[in-house]
């Protein structure tokens, strides 16, 4: 930040977890909700391109509901994360075959459900300076759980990215990530241990 405090220090241990009586404060929306379902594709996509009338260095999905939406949508995404489940609930694996097609090669991490490991936070990394350098699309994979994989991703990327989630049965949550959001996040990410 301005003052000189290193966001990604915060990762240091190999595994943060998030303790269960703080649960509660990270199943609200963390950025602006849109109340729209699936079924309302249109929608959604009117609204996440309006997002780029400004620059955006990178456009972040995570989940993959999400994901599958801006595929339909034919929506740019520089880094999609996925764990084949929705709502805990396992998805068939040919979901995403649309998105799986256009890569070789699928990148992948562990993330226990409730935690964040430092291979996911390693690998998300990495893969964000892959894409920044190269311009070349990222998936990745984890084998757990992703849901908290928003945290780092608004901490760790460029100002003006977009970041993309669901949030079940209530729409899609929108990020921007500012100076301001990524405060905010590393005071979240103080309440794990």
């Amino acid at each position: 930040n301005r003052t000189g405090r290193v966001f990604s220090l915060i990762f240091k241990a190999k595994k943060i977890v998030l303790p269960v009586s703080q649960r509660t404060r990270f199943q609200k929306p963390f950025g602006k909700l849109w109340p729209v379902g699936m079924d309302e594709l249109v929608k959604l996509g009117e609204l996440v391109k309006l997002e780029f009338n400004q620059p955006t260095p990178l456009t972040i999905t995570v989940g993959d509901i999400v994901t599958q939406a801006f595929i339909k949508l034919n929506l740019p995404i520089s880094l999609s994360i996925i764990d084949f489940r929705s709502q805990r609930q396992p998805i068939k694996q040919n979901f995403h075959k649309n998105l799986l097609k256009n890569f070789s090669y699928i990148n992948k991490a562990r993330n226990q459900p409730g935690t964040l490991t430092l291979a996911l936070i390693e690998k998300l990394h990495a893969l964000m300076l892959k894409i920044i350098f190269t311009r070349q699309k990222q998936v990745l994979e984890v084998s757990g759980e992703e849901d908290l994989a928003v945290l780092p991703v608004v901490l760790l990327a460029p100002l003006a990215s977009l970041v993309f989630y669901g949030q079940p049965n209530q729409g899609v949550v929108k990020i921007r990530v500012t100076e301001k959001v990524k405060e905010k996040t590393y005071q979240l990410l103080q309440r794990f241990k």
